[in-house]
């Protein structure tokens, strides 16, 4: 086989197109887009440079080539283990016939793994896998040539998502393989190669998309003096925790009293939370569960919901004095800022001197 047709193979570096699950820029950015999912890719060289060397010749042969509707694709198909870990297989093919007639045919198996360094709306990643590669190549009015190749690959990039089922994934990689087998008697080379590709990716199953909870109309604002759920009480005490684009949490109390209120609201163009019947408090690393009812409001640009729930008082004072505070609703995730914290402590200040309250803490636990 001649060094043009060597060169011309698939040596398919090509590393896998990645995940894409919707998430739109308002989202929570600790809602999982890649978890426990499947991923079917397909992906094309923008940008490859080869370069080979023969047994015998001293000087190495380079080849690049350019653009997005190229003479070959790669479709992978694999699956998520929880956020970090991606384990799948890469099909490619090229084919190509030059200006002598000579027909090229190539293809290349590459299993590989990805891990993936964030979960969001931009997942960058890094790669190895294994080329088995192979092209056969067939001169105008001859018998065909037929060689096999086998190396690494190594690479990186990121996983933009666009909607709720698709990712645009750019990225580079790097390859190495060498020929092997005795295949037609030709001479023994190796290869490097650089390229710099982009793909689409859909991602399907696993666990349900956490709800979008941010929305486009500002913070809310508090209410002062509502006690939820009941009439207006003059000395109650409230305290908003503001998580931005229309998302807050506030709390109501009154001092003397051994119940507090929780209401989270979000206002956005459509409703999102219907199915949510809790909010979860990580409280130094000590998970709660909170019951709480949903309520919409619509309103002239869109709708407010609303999810309230009461608990003890006393929780209060294990909100003010914690170090690290993340609440979840619905899948989505707000870690509470020092701000927030302190906040939280200035409300359980101004409840100071709040009865005990009764073991019925709807959290599970009395008094957390």
């Amino acid at each position: 086989m001649s060094r043009a047709l060597a060169g011309g193979r698939l040596t398919a570096a090509a590393l896998i197109l990645c995940s894409l699950f919707a998430l739109d820029p308002g989202r929570a950015e600790a809602q999982s887009t890649v978890e426990n999912k499947i991923r079917i890719s397909l992906d094309q060289s923008l940008f490859s440079l080869l370069s080979t060397d023969y047994e015998g010749v001293p000087d190495r042969q380079s080849q690049t080539s350019f653009g997005l509707l190229g003479r070959g694709f790669g479709l992978s198909v694999g699956a998520s283990i929880g956020k970090m870990l991606f384990i799948g297989g890469r099909l490619q093919l090229e084919w190509a016939k030059d200006e002598g007639d000579n027909t090229e045919l190539s293809w290349g198996l590459q299993p590989f793994a990805e891990l993936m360094f964030a979960d969001g709306a931009i997942v960058p990643f890094a790669l190895a896998g294994i080329d088995i590669a192979g092209v056969v190549v067939t001169p105008d009015g001859a018998d065909s040539v037929k060689a096999n190749t086998f190396g690494f690959r190594f690479g990186g990039g990121a996983h933009f998502f666009l909607t709720d089922s698709f990712s645009l994934d750019p990225r580079v990689e790097f390859g190495w393989d060498t020929r092997i087998g005795e295949d037609d008697g030709d001479q023994d080379f190796s290869s490097i190669r650089f390229s710099i590709v982009v793909g689409f990716s859909g991602w399907f199953g696993g666990g349900s998309a956490a709800p979008t909870v941010g929305g486009n109309d500002g913070a809310m604002q508090p209410l002062p003096g509502d006690a939820p759920g009941s009439a207006t009480v003059a000395n109650s005490t409230t305290e908003t925790l503001d998580f931005g684009d229309g998302v807050s949490a506030t709390l109501y109390g009154v001092p003397g009293q051994n119940q507090m209120t929780v209401r989270f609201q979000r206002r956005g163009p459509a409703p999102v939370l219907q199915g949510c019947q809790q909010l979860v408090w990580q409280v130094d690393g000590q998970p709660a569960q909170m019951a709480v009812g949903y309520t919409p409001t619509q309103e002239s640009s869109g709708v407010l919901e609303t999810l309230e729930g009461t608990t003890a008082s006393n929780n209060a004072a294990l909100l003010g004095n914690a170090r690290v505070v993340m609440l979840t609703v619905c899948g989505a995730s707000f870690t509470l800022t020092p701000q927030h914290l302190q906040q939280l402590a200035d409300f359980n200040q101004r409840l100071q001197g709040a009865a005990q309250p009764q073991q019925n803490d709807p959290w599970g636990q009395p008094a957390y």
